[in-house]
């Protein structure tokens, strides 16, 4: 093909037309190149961005949620202690006539506890949905996996099979209704109500949190058969 164009221009045309290439393709070479290499870092810029943002946003649920759940697992940890060390008294046991009574306040403060233990368990689990969990830490995902498992022990029936624990047909509630019970500790500014305000609904109206009470009440003496395969 080089031969046929020579045929048509002389060696000087061609050593013209090598004098341009010369002058224009390193120019050329070199946009693209800094095209791809802009492309490249942009991406490699965002990515890192948006990494950054991510484990940011991350650490801020993080911290904003594990402080207020700690303090209601640990209440309500002492509450349940302090309920199998006196179970035989027989302290949860109470007539729905007698749970305003004021000296049921056993009963009322227990379930107080773990609807808000409750309320803020959904608040951590939710708050990591709109954020790439795969870019938290370990610690955080083992922290995450802990939360969303936590609320079958109340919700799944499967899981007192091994304990031979009596009527389980009775002794939960599902997990879909929790955000409607918890809702009620809920204030119309989005605080929570304390012990004092949910005493004084409960006065007025308890029917969306009888099942959570009757949950309670339910709660007995049992022996704990595991079976380790």
């Amino acid at each position: 093909m080089i031969k046929e164009i020579s045929d048509f221009l002389s060696s000087e045309d061609i050593s013209t037309i090598w004098k341009y290439l010369v002058v224009f393709i390193p120019p050329i070479l070199g946009f693209f190149t800094k095209f791809i290499i802009d492309h490249l870092g942009t991406k490699r810029r965002l990515l890192m961005k948006y990494n950054f943002e991510q484990k940011a946003a991350i650490n801020d649920q993080y911290s904003l949620y594990i402080t207020p759940l700690l303090k209601d697992a640990e209440e309500l940890n002492y509450r349940l202690w302090n309920l199998r060390e006196n179970i035989h008294k027989k302290w949860n046991r109470v007539e729905e006539k007698e749970w305003n009574n004021p000296e049921r306040y056993y009963l009322r403060s227990f379930a107080f506890r773990l609807l808000s233990f409750l309320y803020n368990l959904q608040n951590a689990e939710y708050s990591i949905y709109h954020f790439d969990a795969g870019l938290s830490s370990r610690k955080q995902k083992e922290y995450f996996k802990f939360i969303k498992t936590l609320k079958y022990f109340f919700c799944q029936r499967a899981l007192l099979d091994s304990m031979k624990y009596g009527d389980k047909d009775e002794n939960h509630f599902y997990k879909d209704y929790i955000i409607v019970y918890t809702k009620y500790i809920v204030k119309e500014n989005g605080e929570l109500c304390d012990l004092k305000e949910f005493e004084d609904k409960m006065k007025i109206s308890y029917d969306e949190i009888k099942k959570v009470i009757e949950y309670i009440l339910k709660l007995k003496e049992m022996k704990i058969i595991i079976t380790i395969p």
